[in-house]
């Protein structure tokens, strides 16, 4: 017996933590926001957090006795300044990416298409985007 709902549509929303690390506890990549699935930047943006979080980590990380409160919590207070640009301009991005797709005005495709071949015809600007996109802001 095999149980099949209906075909549904979902409408993708931004949701996004206000306060991505509190004490302990750290939300990273898309516990922290969940991104329009645009090119992967969710998971790219969970890779840099996990990266940024392990540099945040006090230098005794790796002993045998567990990090002191003070350690860990400025630890998370210097992973979340160390995110804050990156991760408020990789939503912004992505965001804007989806609500440009999604709109359905008279001309709109054509200034899609328009948008991509500028990329194609200029190999300088496409390498910025992509490296921001993949690596994120510095």
């Amino acid at each position: 017996l095999r149980w099949r709902a209906p075909p549904r549509t979902v409408a993708l929303a931004l949701r996004q933590r206000i306060e991505p690390a509190q004490s302990r506890v750290v939300a990273i990549g898309n516990a922290a926001q969940t991104l329009h699935p645009v090119a992967g930047q969710g998971f790219n943006l969970g890779l840099r957090d996990a990266l940024a979080l392990a540099q945040a980590w006090p230098a005794d990380r790796h002993a045998t006795a567990p990090s002191t409160s003070a350690a860990v919590e400025a630890a998370v207070v210097r992973f979340r300044r160390a995110r804050q640009v990156d991760r408020g301009l990789t939503v912004c991005a992505t965001d804007t990416l989806a609500r440009v797709a999604a709109l359905d005005l008279p001309g709109a495709g054509a200034l899609r298409g328009l948008g991509i071949a500028l990329l194609d015809v200029l190999p300088g600007v496409r390498k910025r985007v992509l490296e921001r996109m993949v690596f994120g802001t510095a």
